[in-house]
């Protein structure tokens, strides 16, 4: 599959998730989220969230 049809198949699910990965991944990069490694009770894992309030907003309830 070409990186075209590819991006053209992920927005007809869900438009604009490249944007939303790659925001997700800056916020990794810079710091704003640390993921601990730590295991929490329900089996998933801790972080520490450094984002501001508009960071935090959800930008995909749009497409729910």
């Amino acid at each position: 599959m070409t990186d075209h049809k590819r991006e053209m198949l992920l927005n007809s699910f869900y438009p604009d998730v490249l944007d939303h990965i790659k925001r997700v991944i800056e916020w990794l990069e810079n710091g704003k989220i640390i993921l601990t490694g730590i295991e929490d009770e329900n089996g998933g894992y801790t972080y520490a969230d450094m984002r501001n309030e508009e960071e935090k907003e959800s930008k995909i309830l749009n497409y729910i």
